[in-house]
């Protein structure tokens, strides 16, 4: 099988199927990908947000922005796997070159995905008369069209009615009349406006993807084998890290070891049971509930590791993945 960066280089990325060998060149892809995502791309919107807790490391991310990450890296992935047609000789720097496009593109198909507007163009001309032209409601009926078209919700409330209050007082000026119950009273006004002036177009492209918004109220009493979807996703997110965090540390320790001469026969698969199947564990690290098998990776990887043909295939995977790193 044809490598990440051999095929890149004959412009056959986009060739790929769906069988077994385009699964290892997505990972191997995703190996480059995220690293160049999180230093180049992630970070500088974290920190340009404000969110210096977030931009400081992977695993110190608040779930959202976590989330945006992934969103993120699979874009950027996707996009190398379907603009992949032509000779790319150097790898990082055309992912890099990429990242803006690809993450703008990502995010745009996953709004059409819920049935949003990909773009928050300028309102129809029909909504704005109804509104009056006025400048916030005019504003909110923007933010209403990019809300709709995000997978996150307020908590147990419809609407971000605390943040917009804050949006309320910028737009305005006038902080006193801000509050979050003017602005619920703003948004049934401007829903009016939607449903009254662009029936259709409100059905669409406000009604049908808010639809989609699944709002933890109401929900089914919990019982002791049934775990909340905010307690499941929180914990998917810590593992999904936690395998990055991992992986990056794998890399690092195996380079050393074949730096001090270590045959990479026997370092590769000692680092790898140590850090993924050994007792410094995912499970400890990501606070999964004892007994959890803490990655869905670990069956997959003992299996490998007691074959001695795919250890072999694993071993030769493994080294390929460090020398590219030691080049860059």
């Amino acid at each position: 099988m044809c490598s990440l960066r051999e095929m890149a280089a004959r412009g056959l990325l986009n060739t790929i199927g769906l069988d077994g060998a385009a699964g290892d060149l997505r990972a191997a892809a995703y190996t480059i990908v995220w690293r160049l995502v999180w230093h180049r791309h992630t970070k500088r919107i974290e920190i340009g947000k404000g969110h210096y807790t977030c931009a400081s490391s992977l695993h110190r991310m608040a779930e959202p922005c976590l989330d945006a990450f992934h969103d993120d890296v699979e874009s950027v992935v996707d996009h190398l796997f379907t603009r992949g047609n032509t000779p790319i000789h150097n790898l990082e720097g055309w992912i890099t070159s990429r990242i803006a496009v690809a993450t703008i593109d990502g995010h745009r198909k996953r709004r059409g995905q819920r049935g949003a507007l990909q773009r928050v163009r300028e309102l129809p001309h029909r909504l704005q008369v109804a509104l009056g032209d006025d400048p916030w409601l005019v504003d909110l009926a923007g933010a209403i069209i990019e809300w709709v078209g995000v997978p996150t919700t307020a908590g147990t409330e419809e609407w971000p009615l605390e943040a917009w209050a804050e949006r309320r007082s910028a737009v305005t000026g006038e902080p006193a009349g801000s509050s979050p119950g003017q602005v619920a009273r703003d948004v049934e006004r401007v829903l009016t406006a939607m449903r009254g002036s662009c029936p259709h177009w409100y059905a669409k492209y406000i009604e049908r993807p808010m639809g989609h918004k699944q709002l933890p109220v109401g929900s089914p009493p919990l019982t002791a084998d049934r775990e909340s979807p905010e307690a499941a996703h929180a914990r998917a997110a810590r593992v999904d890290a936690m395998v990055i965090t991992l992986a990056a540390a794998a890399t690092d320790a195996i380079s050393d070891a074949l730096a001090a001469g270590e045959d990479a026969a026997v370092a590769i698969p000692r680092i790898l049971r140590a850090l993924f199947l050994g007792p410094i564990s995912a499970a400890a690290v990501a606070d999964l509930p004892p007994g959890e098998e803490p990655l869905p990776s670990t069956r997959r990887l003992t299996a490998l590791l007691a074959d001695e043909t795919s250890l072999a295939r694993l071993v030769r995977d493994v080294l390929s993945i460090v020398e590219e790193d030691r080049r860059r």
